[in-house]
């Protein structure tokens, strides 16, 4: 059989590489996203709203009964020492340091009423003394009542402006905001002041901030500051090992290790340094043995929320949803007025799939917060995504990003969802700002990548993918983008080196071999173009695309007995393709089959009412010869 008929619709419709070539970007339908960054987890709570610091007693024990209701607390019995506390603060001429050191021991008892009294009686009493103004902030943040937190602790750190323990406090407090750079300059007045466990207890902080904003030259010498000074301070080695956690770099997650594994020698029996080394164990991708790692610390202290929400999460993402959920369930019926608690719920509610219980949840914990909570407004806005309201994540986004200017997770999912929206430009804006505010990112790079191609600049999603390609060189997907970003932009050999670089690392990955096929077709390589899409069609036997572009090639070839399967076979994967249709019917009518080839222009043509080369061959196919 002839097939020289079949050229004026090829050359017509050269419509099928520029369309296939779209293909490119996913490679497959069943590609990984890679780069969504989904959920956010609990953030850390303290025991007593002060971020894990406690620096002493803000006042010299003055008689036997508060130096039993320091042990009684000290051995965790809170609602016991509270007892004491309440007889010892009775006289209304309590002093101020007293009266904060009671409100501290009302906190750890979750009795955050009875702690802002205290405070307040302290400010009354002593409004020049920063122990009230400082008890008085940490009851607002044991309140939820977020918005006044931060005044209050600069009103503490200005009338104690070398008290270390309070700078340290309002440190953390401006780092929960998101106020990364003004934490670690709120603590610089007091480098290298007060004991040894205190200028230590300065160094972690300052390591911990300093590895935030991607300083790791000089968090790697605070942290080894910290643990020079305090060498038998469980607590120091704790706060190191979860410094070193912040940074990305392979050897600093080792040290992460070491420092955990020295604290839990120094305290086996303490739940903090069991969650802590949790911690460690799933950043070594060892997340069984943090599982472990977590219910120990559980075992150690049933009331370890903080342990029980970790347990939530990883049992979650180690597919045990039972656990999971008596996790998150026992979480909310122990204080239903923790924020974090339902935000736990929601973490675990939508990873079972439970839409309008996480929402619930979700939202329940944002008005715990006062609406101030970044990482829940962050994952109700993932969630509403996932439920196709992107109008709705939209708005969740940005609510985080107003809450955390520097939440660079948060204009990366945004730019998602607006390209989601087709909102290119906008989606490019996001994507720069998250860049801007993490250069190390892949995914904010990768994403950038992906939105210029989607407005057809693909020099500049080169440029953006071979940045992600600089901090994840072993990405696929990048790397099959980057490719296709080359053949876009007439870069045709640099697109087969990258493709067989990546057939060559992944000989298995069915659309390395795919995209192959298509820029060896570009450079007029017909046979290698074969090989490379039957590679595909081994690998991956329903891999329409592969069938449809198959089937041109062989049709350009004159092999029609080959070309008309491969194209029925897209068709019927995908019957809305008229592109095919036109090109089966073209092959049909080339075999002699004129009611085959009606039959399929005509199809075509109740898909595109347009299409003159279905027009063309409905005329032709429908005349007797």
């Amino acid at each position: 059989m002839r097939s020289d008929r079949l050229w004026p619709v090829l050359v017509g419709t050269g419509l099928f590489l520029g369309c296939v070539g779209g293909l490119e970007w996913l490679g497959s339908h069943h590609e990984a996203r890679y780069e969504v960054i989904t959920l956010a987890n609990q953030p850390e709570a303290s025991s007593d709203g002060s971020g894990g610091i406690e620096g002493g007693w803000e006042t010299l024990a003055s008689g036997p009964e508060q130096e039993r209701a320091r042990r009684v607390a000290k051995m965790g019995q809170p609602e016991a020492a509270l007892e004491i506390y309440r007889l010892l603060t009775v006289d209304p001429a309590t002093s101020p340091e007293l009266l904060a050191e009671h409100a501290k021991v009302a906190r750890e008892a979750k009795k955050c009423d009875e702690a802002m009294a205290l405070a307040e009686r302290a400010v009354t009493a002593a409004p020049e003394n920063g122990s009230g103004w400082l008890a008085k902030g940490l009851a607002a943040r044991c309140l939820g009542q977020r918005s006044e937190v931060l005044g209050l602790l600069r009103k503490a750190a200005e009338l104690r402006p070398n008290h270390s323990r309070t700078l340290l406090i309002l440190s953390d407090a401006l780092e929960d905001g998101g106020q990364t750079r003004e934490a670690l300059e709120a603590i610089r007045p007091v480098f290298g002041r007060g004991s040894s466990l205190e200028q230590a207890q300065i160094s972690a902080s300052a390591g911990r901030l300093e590895m935030k904003l991607r300083d790791f030259k000089a968090a790697r010498a605070a942290l080894k500051d910290a643990v020079q000074r305090a060498p038998a301070s469980v607590e120091i080695w704790e706060a190191v090992a979860k410094a070193f956690l912040f940074s990305t770099e392979a050897a600093d997650i080792t040290s992460a290790a070491e420092h955990a594994a020295a604290a839990v020698k120094l305290g086996p029996d303490v739940a903090s340094v069991q969650l802590t080394l949790g911690k460690v164990l799933e950043r070594q991708d060892r997340q069984p043995e943090a599982l472990a790692a977590y219910q120990k610390a559980l075992s150690i202290d049933a009331s370890y929320d903080a342990a029980r929400a970790k347990v939530a999460r990883l049992a979650l993402e180690l597919e045990q949803p039972r656990m999971a959920r008596e996790a998150a369930d026992e979480l909310v019926r122990r204080d239903p007025a923790s924020a974090d608690n339902q935000f736990m719920l929601g973490l675990v509610a939508a990873g079972t799939g439970e839409i309008e219980t996480a929402r619930k949840a979700y939202t329940e914990a944002i008005r715990l917060r006062e609406g101030f909570y970044a990482a829940g407004w962050f994952n109700l806005g993932s969630l509403e995504r996932d439920a196709k309201q992107p109008e709705a994540a939209v708005a969740a986004y940005r609510k985080a990003i107003e809450q955390r200017k520097d939440y660079d997770e948060a204009w990366n999912n945004l730019g998602l969802v607006q390209l989601d929206m087709e909102q290119v430009e906008e989606a490019i804006s996001s994507f720069k700002q998250a860049a801007a505010i993490d250069a190390t990112s892949a995914a904010a790079w990768g994403n950038l990548g992906k939105a210029y191609a989607a407005r057809n600049d693909y020099a500049a999603a080169a440029t953006a993918y071979e940045e992600a390609l600089k901090r994840a060189p072993k990405n696929r997907t990048t790397r099959l983008r980057l490719a296709a970003a080359y053949r876009k932009t007439g870069r045709v050999a640099e697109a087969i080196a990258g493709y067989e670089a990546l057939t060559k690392d992944e000989p298995r990955y069915a659309s390395a071999w795919y995209n192959l096929g298509i820029a060896l077709a570009a450079a007029q390589q017909p046979e290698e173009a074969q090989k490379a899409y039957e590679t595909a069609l081994t690998l991956e036997p329903e891999h329409r695309a592969a069938k449809k572009n198959l089937g041109f090639l062989f049709a350009k070839a004159g092999k029609l007995d080959k070309a008309a399967p491969l194209l029925t076979a897209a068709i019927d994967a995908e019957p809305t393709d008229a592109e095919s249709r036109v090109l089966l019917a073209q092959v049909l009518l080339s075999q002699g089959d004129r009611n085959g080839c009606l039959k399929q222009a005509l199809q075509a043509l109740t898909q595109d009412k347009k299409l003159e080369e279905a027009k063309a061959l409905a005329a032709k196919c429908s005349d007797h010869p």
